[in-house]
């Protein structure tokens, strides 16, 4: 019988002399790829807004060559607490990008107010998931494809998951499925 020592080397002195004779190096980070960006048309409500609110926050901005990355302030167009805030399309964490044509990303809260505030009965929003929160609004389906959440789940109030949508049943997944079941009950 062999002792570890003759099969593997002399064992380490200390956690961190652990290299068992690999040099193992760990794979780049790559930040997550932005989530596409929605343009939303939201009509006036009764009360006079439009349903949905605004918050100002700070993110981090990563990129391939700068793993700390820079905080940068951005807006976010949230859904409201009305009946109808589900309604809006928006999502938790959706920065905004434009208003009725116009980039806000540098604008300042109070500047976006007052455009939404001067619009007519409708605005025209531009939005993007962050990428903390994209798994809002992008799923994996069945075979592991990452597919968009369609605008009518979103509008719909539900975050359920849609990748079901995108798999469909076939004939020949059904009859393999009820082949398997009699086989196992056979078993």
């Amino acid at each position: 019988m062999t002792s570890p020592e003759e099969t593997t080397g002399p064992l380490p002195l200390s956690p961190a002399e652990k290299t068992f004779g690999f040099d193992l190096h760990l794979p780049s980070i790559i930040p997550p790829r932005p989530g596409r960006i929605r343009t939303l048309n939201l009509r006036r409500q009764p009360g006079g807004d439009f349903g949905f609110s605004l918050r100002k926050g700070v993110i981090m901005q990563r990129t391939n060559t700068d793993c700390f990355g820079s905080k940068q302030t951005v807006i976010f167009a949230e859904p409201g607490t009305g009946p109808k805030a589900t309604e809006t399309g928006l999502l938790p964490g959706d920065r905004l990008i434009e208003v009725n044509d116009k980039n806000v990303e540098k604008a300042k809260r109070e500047e976006i107010i007052e455009l939404i505030r001067t619009s007519s009965d409708t605005v025209v929003l531009k939005v993007q998931p962050v990428p903390e929160l994209l798994e809002l609004s992008v799923r994996t389906a069945a075979d592991g494809v990452k597919i968009e959440v369609q605008d009518d789940v979103v509008k719909g109030g539900t975050l359920k998951r849609s990748g079901s949508v995108r798999y469909k049943k076939t004939v020949s997944f059904l009859l393999f499925m009820f082949t398997f079941s009699l086989i196992h009950c056979v078993l």
